[in-house]
Order: C-alpha cells, then sequence, then structure tokens
C-alpha cells in the first residue's frame, strides 16, 4: 500500500489534523494523543506529486486573433533618440533650454553628429574605385601627405584631429588620389581610437586595391587629454601600420617614412627661417 508523505504537506496536515481532532469521524483514532490515520483513510489521502514546472517563458507576441501585438517588447531604441533628448541634455548640465540662445541647440546638435557620424553609413568598398590604366609600368610609392583627419574618441566623445600620409606601391592598379582622403573621411568619421583608425585604413587598401606594399602613418591631437585629464596642450599622438613588401623591405619602409616625415621637416625649415633661427 502506498505510504502517506506526511512531510511533503506537514502544513496541509496539521491544520486539517487540528478540525478533525474536534469531531468524532470514522478512520481516525482518539485514544492517542496526535494524529493518525487508518488505512482507509491513507488510501483516501495518499499524496500524488504535482506536474513538473515549466520553465517555458516564452512571451506570446500574437493576439487572441493570431495578429501580432504592436511591439510588446521593444528592444530598439536606435530610432527613439531625439532632439528633446538634447534638450534634457542641457537642463541636467544646469542650463536653462528655453533661452533664446539655446532654443535651436537640440536640432544643430542633432544635425551635427549625424554629419561626424556619417561614416557608419559609408562603404569602403564602393570608396575605392581602381583603375588599371596608368598603372601598368608603375610600380614605386605613390604618398599623399596632410590628409586631414577629424574624429571623436569613443571613450569621451571628444574631438581628436590632425593628418594622415597614405603610401601604397601599387600592383598594375591604380585609385584615385581622392579616394584616399575619402578612405580617411569614411573611418575617421565614427567613434574611433586612433591606433583602430590607422590599422582599418591600411588594412582596407590592402583588401580592395592589393598592392605590393601599404604604409599609412597619422598625427593627431587629443581633446580628451588636451581640455581635461591630464592637460598637456600640444602633444601629438603618432600611430603607423606598415603591410605588404613595407614590413620586410627595410629600404622601402625608409623611403616610405621619409617621405611622411618631410613635410613636416619643410614647416619647421620655414618657420625657423621666419623666426631668424638657424637650423642644422
Amino acid at each position: 500500500m502506498p505510504a502517506i508523505h506526511i512531510c511533503k504537506q506537514g502544513a496541509k496536515l496539521a491544520e486539517k489534523q487540528h478540525r478533525l481532532q474536534a469531531l468524532p469521524h470514522k478512520g481516525y483514532n482518539h485514544a492517542k494523543r496526535g494524529f493518525s490515520l487508518s488505512p482507509k483513510m491513507a488510501i483516501q489521502t495518499t499524496y500524488s506529486e504535482p506536474e513538473p514546472y515549466s520553465m517555458d517563458t516564452t512571451i506570446n507576441t500574437n493576439t487572441a486573433d493570431g495578429a501580432p501585438l504592436k511591439d510588446p517588447i521593444n528592444t530598439d531604441h536606435a530610432d527613439n533618440f531625439s532632439t528633446e533628448d538634447w534638450r534634457r541634455l542641457l537642463t541636467h548640465l544646469g542650463e536653462n533650454a528655453d533661452r533664446q540662445g539655446l532654443l535651436e541647440t537640440p536640432q544643430r546638435v542633432e544635425k551635427a553628429w549625424k554629419h561626424w557620424t556619417s561614416g557608419y553609413d559609408q562603404d569602403p568598398a564602393e570608396i575605392l574605385k581602381v583603375f588599371e590604366d596608368g598603372a601598368e609600368q608603375y610600380n614605386e610609392l605613390i604618398v599623399v601627405r596632410g590628409i586631414p583627419v577629424y574624429s571623436h574618441c569613443e571613450h569621451h566623445l571628444a574631438p581628436f584631429f590632425g593628418t594622415a600620409t597614405i603610401g601604397y606601391t601599387p600592383n598594375g592598379k591604380i585609385v584615385g588620389l581622392s579616394k584616399l582622403t575619402r578612405l580617411v573621411d569614411c573611418f575617421a568619421k565614427r567613434l574611433q581610437v586612433q591606433e583602430r583608425l590607422t590599422i582599418q585604413i591600411a588594412d582596407t587598401l590592402m583588401e580592395h586595391v592589393q598592392p605590393l606594399s601599404v604604409g599609412v602613418v597619422i598625427r593627431c591631437r587629443h581633446m580628451c587629454m588636451e581640455s581635461r585629464g591630464i592637460r598637456t596642450p600640444g602633444e601629438e599622438t603618432v600611430t603607423s601600420a606598415l603591410l605588404g613588401e613595407m614590413r620586410t623591405n627595410l629600404g622601402l619602409r625608409n623611403e616610405f617614412m621619409m617621405l611622411a616625415r618631410e613635410k613636416d621637416c619643410l614647416l619647421y625649415t620655414s618657420d625657423a627661417a621666419d623666426e631668424g633661427l638657424g637650423v642644422d
């Protein structure tokens, strides 16, 4: 005969014991203090295990007639940031967002950030249109210097800016010179760190143009370091990426680095001459 698992329903049976002890009832032994069940009652009160609890927490996203609910759980907040949020930021900073000078600031800032992050919508592969005509006999370095860099640090959203130098040795294909500037702009108009920006430009040029070598040097000043934190104005961060033959060919690497520095040397010489300083 099945056992009675009283321990599993202790609270319920204790309450039942209290009620039933007050009334004589067939099947209960009142001779003893305490509560016991006759075999007949034991059969009637056999404990049954409940159905296992299901951990399935799937949320029904349809109405009763099968039509989908309108956005039951909204996880896409990318398009929800509005000019009202910029107004809240101004208020959070302690400003009066309703004063005349700030009335149109939220709209201006929203437009500015769309421009500053427009690189996310650009495809580098579409930028780097290559030409074979004119590249058949040319296998020397092509270097473009002084490419402007304007970006924002992903750590503080503070701007950093400077110049980039890009060089490559063609392998039967060349790219329009303006495309190198557009390539820099594509990756700079994203939240960045300078190290990643440098290698992204070099890797993309190597992948889509397939030259024999690629070199990229970027020099930038970072406002997250100059205007806050250590606050050291005028410091310049220099990063470089060398791919292909530029890694193994010492002469080619030195030529590229010399060409990348030559403009800086010329500018220094000119400034020194203007100040009447001697240059060794």
